[in-house]
């Protein structure tokens, strides 16, 4: 693994980190596997492709 994909991977952990725990305080609760699953794949879209915003649906 390069230098950069290092960063880019604890990148993505921490944001995953920070979106879960946004996620539990809006919703009181802890998001489901799907609902995890969701965030990670729009977080790295938004980190690798470099997407202005990141905005996830719940359905």
């Amino acid at each position: 693994m390069t230098e950069h994909e290092k960063q880019i991977k604890a990148h993505l952990e921490m944001c995953i980190v920070i979106a879960f725990g946004r996620f539990a305080e809006s919703f009181q609760r802890a998001p489901t596997e799907r609902e995890q699953a969701m965030m990670v794949e729009a977080l790295t879209q938004h980190i690798v492709h470099g997407k202005e915003s990141v905005n996830v649906r719940m359905q």
